[in-house]
């Protein structure tokens, strides 16, 4: 009988560790809107193309952002248009959001300027500025800062 359970505990660790892992990326990030203010770390996963970002304030948990076909956070989920229309004031395009949390360009590159170490965007009241050590996006009621 102890061998059983000896076999396994050594089977179901060997299986375990076979398990894909999902990568983690850890940045310092900075939100600032109506609706949401965060300083602190964030854990992010990207499964492909499936986000998740994990928010700590001193080692502590407070929040989960998922995207995916939706966006989810505080235990609700939203489609990508409403959450847009809540979180930036108005509906951009659905994937903004996930383009600023991974430091991509936004709008399709429009108004993109190369810079040194990456590039700037600015589209009317949005200022969109990503290099190798941040990205920072500003409009009239928001702040999103990420540094890598």
């Amino acid at each position: 009988m102890v061998n059983k359970i000896y076999l396994g505990l050594i089977l179901a660790l060997f299986f375990s560790s076979c398990a894909k892992q999902i990568p983690t990326t850890t940045i310092n990030l900075t939100i600032k809107s109506d609706i949401i203010k965060f300083k602190g770390q964030g854990f992010l996963k990207d499964n492909k193309g499936d986000l998740s970002l994990d928010l700590y304030t001193l080692g502590k948990y407070i929040n989960t952002f998922k995207i995916n076909e939706k966006i989810c956070f505080n235990n609700e989920c939203y489609t990508k248009k409403s959450f847009n229309e809540k979180f930036f004031g108005k509906w951009y395009y659905d994937d903004l959001l996930k383009d600023i949390i991974l430091c991509k360009n936004i709008f399709s590159k429009k108004n993109y300027s190369k810079t040194q170490n990456g590039f700037t965007q600015i589209i009317g009241d949005l200022t969109y500025v990503v290099d190798d050590l941040k990205c920072e996006f500003s409009s009239k009621n928001i702040i999103i800062k990420i540094n890598k």
